[in-house]
């Protein structure tokens, strides 16, 4: 894949391709324990190739952080209980369901960000 990447510098480029070439190795291993059956999904090449993990996550924690409209009612701690749980919740009817956010559109994590 070419993601038409420009440098700053040549030392950066160096820099960048060594942080690519790593990450490669790394998405090549995994996918071998993919086709041993050992893991359940493939992993590949995109746009953050040339990044370094901690890049990428500071990347992705980049936005604001969301506080809750309603002060206290998230994050209640779970108490087992002898009660049957419902056969089905409406998560509206509790006022736990946001409204419709974007998360920018750059690093097809959608599949992620939607859960």
């Amino acid at each position: 894949a070419d993601f038409k990447k420009q440098y700053a510098t040549p030392l950066e480029e160096i820099k960048r391709f060594k942080i690519f070439q790593a990450n490669v190795a790394e998405i090549e291993q995994h996918n071998e324990k993919y086709a041993r059956g050992e893991v359940t999904y493939t992993k590949g090449i995109n746009q953050f190739g040339d990044k370094t993990d901690e890049e990428f996550m500071a990347y992705l924690n980049s936005g604001k952080l969301l506080k809750p409209k309603v002060p206290g009612k998230y994050g209640k701690l779970f108490v087992p209980s002898d009660k049957k749980p419902a056969a089905e919740v409406d998560w509206r009817d509790k006022g736990v369901v946001t409204e419709v956010k974007s998360q920018g559109g750059f690093c097809q994590s959608c599949w992620c960000f939607s859960s």
